[in-house]
């Protein structure tokens, strides 16, 4: 996670959700974020994980917490699909 939206969220006070999305099967580019495309008709599956607030709180332990909870949704929703 970038320090950038980690400070629009302590500015607005809004909390951050963390969002992943899986599919399978599916092509994996090779490009610094490993962008990910589904095949036609392949399975996916959405993951949402609690809000990470940020107001009121350590920008650096933030970020942290933040990509914690990413890492978690994210290995729930390549879960999903593994099956």
């Amino acid at each position: 996670a970038q320090a950038g939206v980690i400070a629009l969220a302590a500015m607005t006070g809004a909390p951050l959700v963390p969002v992943a999305f899986a599919a399978r099967p599916r092509w994996r580019l090779r490009s610094w974020d490993a962008f990910e495309i589904p095949w036609p008709f392949a399975r996916g599956a959405i993951a949402f994980g609690p809000p990470v607030p940020v107001e009121g709180r350590d920008r650096e332990a933030a970020r942290k917490d933040l990509e914690a909870a990413l890492a978690e949704v994210g290995g729930t929703a390549r879960s999903a699909v593994a099956g």
